[in-house]
């Protein structure tokens, strides 16, 4: 096999299979809108006031959200 044939041979080993691309966006997608939903109501529309481990809780779903934008950027 030549080295051109060996090339193609891998470029087509290395596509998504069809469909698959619009699938991860789209569940990544519905990901990130539960996570906003939930940051908008528990921290603007929840009553009480905050505690160290309501904090902790908005500090790790800020972060959770943030890592589901940039796989969603990142995606294939």
């Amino acid at each position: 096999m030549d080295p051109e044939e060996e090339a193609q041979t891998k470029q087509a080993d290395d596509e998504l299979p069809t469909g698959y691309r619009q699938g991860l966006i789209t569940a990544i997608t519905i990901f990130i809108s539960f996570s906003l939903l939930f940051i908008k109501y528990w921290s603007l529309e929840a009553p009480g006031k905050w505690t160290i481990p309501s904090a902790c809780a908005e500090g790790m779903i800020v972060c959770a959200t943030v890592l589901q934008i940039i796989t969603l950027w990142r995606a294939p």
